[in-house]
């Protein structure tokens, strides 16, 4: 039975392996590899079994549920990869049944429809400066594509197709490329920004979101995270949302407006439609089946006309 010994040595050709998918993912991988390690100091000698990824597990108490099956779900991929390439002659110790219960809740943190109708009419009552023509791109982008930070920022304007209103996304996460939307708003905002804000060095072949001191890097993530929330919070008064909100709320709106389950999946680069169910219950858990049960009864069983009850 192999010990932490083996996965170290194995573990060093799982990392060159890795090259190819993007700073955050490898940045991820290594995170939680290096924790098991720390974790397995004192038990160098130790063969790993299910019962060590259950200590390893139960440690972690610091932690969501929900991060915690994450890590549980990279490292389960890792031991894969190592078995696959014969770093490691033994079962993979981490098991599906592991995983920490997660309470099902529904996601409050998404844009109402009153804060998306602040945020679209506030452009009659605000004139901008260059820092909130940066943030409103920023905002409207995220909201009506559905990216994920990483992936905007890594976005450039030959990945842009203005005709047809989508935007390409190279290399994404788990190293997979896809294509979102582009849309007016987004369209009418990115276009305003490049125009006034955007950094005159930066060529069509650098980052959209490009830095203010190097035209050939884009914004760090930190910056994307504090123009969200200071953008929405000038916009609709809320203090709660940040880039993945804005993500969700996009999912949302495509789900109430009865996109199939399976396009949406592919609009957020999601590899399983599972992941994509999860959200629907998490976001908009009753408004397709409202809205179902609306068409029913509002349009079909009680017509309702221009009657009143009583005399």
């Amino acid at each position: 039975m192999p010990n932490i010994k083996d996965f170290e040595h194995g573990i060093k050709e799982y990392y060159k392996a890795c090259m190819f998918n993007t700073q955050n993912t490898i940045e991820q991988r290594k995170l939680i590899c290096e924790k098991f390690i720390d974790f397995m100091q004192d038990r160098r000698n130790e063969n790993i079994d299910m019962h060590t990824i259950l200590d390893f597990r139960n440690s972690m108490t610091e932690y969501k549920p929900s991060t915690i099956n994450k890590y549980l779900n990279i490292l389960r991929g890792v031991f894969a990869w190592l078995s696959e390439m014969g770093y490691w002659d033994a079962a993979n110790p981490v098991r599906k049944n592991m995983w920490v219960r997660v309470p099902q809740r529904q996601q409050e943190h998404v844009l109402k429809d009153e804060d998306m109708f602040r945020l679209t009419n506030c452009d009659k009552f605000v004139h901008y400066d260059k820092k909130e023509l940066r943030q409103r791109a920023i905002v409207v982008f995220l909201t009506t594509s559905a990216l994920r930070e990483s992936e905007l920022i890594s976005l450039r304007p030959v990945d842009l197709d203005w005709m047809r209103g989508t935007a390409y996304v190279r290399n994404a996460k788990g190293g997979k490329s896809r294509t979102v939307l582009f849309s007016k708003a987004a369209q009418v905002a990115v276009q305003q920004y490049m125009d006034e804000a955007r950094n005159p060095q930066a060529t069509d072949d650098d980052p959209i979101f490009a830095s203010a001191k190097n035209p050939h890097v884009g914004i760090y993530r930190s910056t994307v995270w504090r123009d969200v929330r200071e953008f929405i919070h000038l916009t609709t008064g809320r203090e709660d949302i940040f880039p993945h909100a804005l993500r969700h709320t996009c999912a949302r709106y495509m789900l109430s407006e009865g996109v199939p389950i399976a396009e949406i999946q592919t609009l957020l680069g999601h590899s399983s439609v599972t992941m994509t169910e999860h959200y629907a219950k998490m976001i908009a858990p009753d408004v397709v089946p409202i809205k179902s049960a609306a068409r029913v009864f509002n349009e079909n069983v009680f017509k309702t006309e221009n009657t009143s009850c009583g005399a």
